[in-house]
């Protein structure tokens, strides 16, 4: 299930790569290793087994989130309990073992912080934790790459259904007896004092909302979108 990335997908990248000049916001695929795993949904990658600090990056995983575990705040640092520290150390384990990894590199955020896929041996780690049950999708189309292709290519589809899988089977923030309550953009926004910014559609009805209305979807099924426009670029009507 879900997004894998081949040996001739790799090439035709590298190749692109090493022939044109790609922006640094452009996708585009790095080998290299795990430095360090922050939390569920955050690692340290860097191209040189030697850990060269000026190698290295600093990668928010897409199209999922996890608990937080150290949010920064006015009021100091703050998580989400024992669920940030068990997402950490599912991510953790999923890593463990590999001794290269590969990134599709899709550029900087706001943070300056490095966006992108992580494969290992081929798998995509970013859906696995969303598989695990302790990550749920947080799919942002926002930019030139919000179209109507961008779905299939980032294979949206497969977080949405693995999303639903582990809700059913009661994996991670799913257990019945420990749910999380509060899902972990929403823990953010209440921490930092922060309102909703973003539209959010409806995966399932190809519908979106205005940012105040996210909660008419459902969890699983939330594309977030910066601007209106760019959702109804993506093909989704406002349902308001």
């Amino acid at each position: 299930m879900g997004k894998r990335l081949g040996l001739a997908s790799l090439a035709v990248f590298c190749t692109v790569l090493l022939h044109s000049n790609v922006s640094y916001a452009l996708n585009f695929i790095q080998t290299g290793y795990v430095q360090k795993v922050t939390d569920g949904d955050t690692i340290w990658f860097n191209t040189r087994k030697d850990f060269d600090v000026e190698t290295r990056l600093k990668i928010r995983m897409v199209h999922m989130d996890s608990p937080e575990t150290h949010l920064p705040t006015k009021g100091g640092v703050v998580g989400q309990g024992h669920y940030g520290v068990q997402a950490h150390k599912m991510l953790a384990r999923l890593l463990d073992g590999y001794e290269k990894v590969q990134l599709e590199n899709q550029g900087l955020d706001r943070y300056q912080r490095t966006l992108g896929v992580v494969f290992a041996d081929g798998e995509d780690i970013n859906l696995k934790m969303v598989e695990s049950g302790w990550a749920i999708p947080y799919v942002i189309c926002s930019g030139k790459m919000c179209n109507r292709e961008f779905f299939d290519q980032e294979n949206i589809a497969g977080y949405v259904k693995a999303c639903n899988e582990a809700r059913a089977a009661g994996r991670g923030i799913w257990d019945p007896s420990d749910p999380l309550e509060e899902m972990p953009f929403e823990f953010r926004l209440r921490h930092q004092e922060r309102d909703p910014d973003k539209f959010v559609g409806d995966f399932e009805t190809k519908e979106f909302h205005r940012p105040d209305d996210y909660k008419k979807v459902d969890v699983c099924q939330r594309i977030f979108f910066t601007k209106k426009y760019e959702g109804e670029r993506a093909g989704y009507t406002a349902a308001y």
